[in-house]
């Protein structure tokens, strides 16, 4: 979802940012001061250059300002062309492979042209896409980067499979897989398989993370050059818990060696990157074959869409 403001200022392109400012605006704009404002901008850049005690962006300040408060012309002037601005929006092009997904997974939802639906029918996919769709564009380029670069390193005929944490309470685990497919499996088999596959990972997870209550799936064929390549997007709801399914758990990770000592990933993603000292971009991608075409499906090469 894209939101925007009248005069051509991007707001926000992910609904949860947009409601937070919405919120934050509402709370500020309610409080004993007087505001004063040229326009919607500079609202939106104070918010956006300012932040709470709780990191979160804010009208933040100084607690010397009493009084009425004016912003005034200029202030998105300003922060659009800030170095760190310019690099937030260059980090960003990766998160799109997120969006991509979301309309891919909505799309096929709404048309019925799913290749399999849960009993639930659409409420179970609908469940999905409100999680994937309620992530912010920063922690969406991280999401993003760390399934891309699953799919750049990953041979056609390997298996491979991540889990992401969440970054705030409440969040989704995210469970990433990359399942090669066997020659003497169909294709309903394979899909059959991968589904399955995802189940135990799935499993092991809520093993190694009690206190995982919503995980999400999403799965893909391995191999850049995979033709007619498929998602699965797919939610196991680990509340109900019970020591049977501690054992089972404990027999498919032994059996099928999953999550076997994990080796944690510590990444840190900053909503403004920093710049290089001559004021240069840093790489927002990682490294990539940029004549290949884009793991997002779109048919473009990589360097042409996400690898922009």
């Amino acid at each position: 979802m894209r939101m925007g403001f009248i005069g051509g200022v991007l707001a926000w392109d992910t609904i949860s940012d947009f409601i937070a400012y919405l919120t934050k605006k509402e709370s500020f704009l309610r409080s004993i001061r007087t505001v004063y404002a040229a326009g919607e901008e500079e609202l939106l850049a104070w918010y956006l250059k300012h932040a709470n005690e709780s990191d979160e962006h804010d009208f933040v300040f100084p607690s010397d300002v009493t009084g009425s408060i004016a912003l005034l012309e200029g202030g998105w002037t300003e922060f659009k062309s800030n170095p760190q601005r310019t690099n937030q929006v260059e980090h960003d092009r990766v998160s799109y492979f997120w969006d991509r997904l979301i309309e891919e997974f909505n799309k096929h939802a709404l048309n019925a042209t799913q290749y399999k639906v849960s009993d639930g029918g659409f409420r179970d996919s609908e469940r999905i896409i409100r999680f994937l769709a309620r992530e912010g564009r920063t922690r969406r380029r991280m999401l993003s980067a760390a399934w891309l670069q699953m799919l750049l390193n990953t041979p056609g005929t390997q298996t491979r499979r991540r889990f992401m944490t969440p970054s705030s309470p409440g969040d989704p685990y995210y469970v990433f897989t990359l399942v090669g497919r066997p020659e003497f499996l169909t294709y309903d088999e394979y899909r059959e398989f991968r589904g399955a596959h995802f189940e135990a990972c799935a499993r092991v997870l809520k093993l190694q993370h009690p206190d995982a209550l919503d995980i999400v799936g999403i799965a893909m064929e391995s191999g850049l050059d995979t033709p007619n390549r498929s998602e699965d997007a797919m939610y196991f709801d680990a509340r109900n818990w019970d020591d049977a399914d501690e054992l089972d758990a404990q027999k498919l990770q032994q059996e099928f060696q999953i999550f076997i000592d994990p080796k944690p990933i510590r990444e840190s993603v900053s909503e403004y990157p920093s710049v290089r000292l001559d004021g240069s971009l840093l790489d927002p991608v990682p490294p990539n074959p940029r004549n290949k075409p884009c793991p997002c499906g779109s048919g473009a090469k990589f360097k042409r869409c996400h690898g922009a």
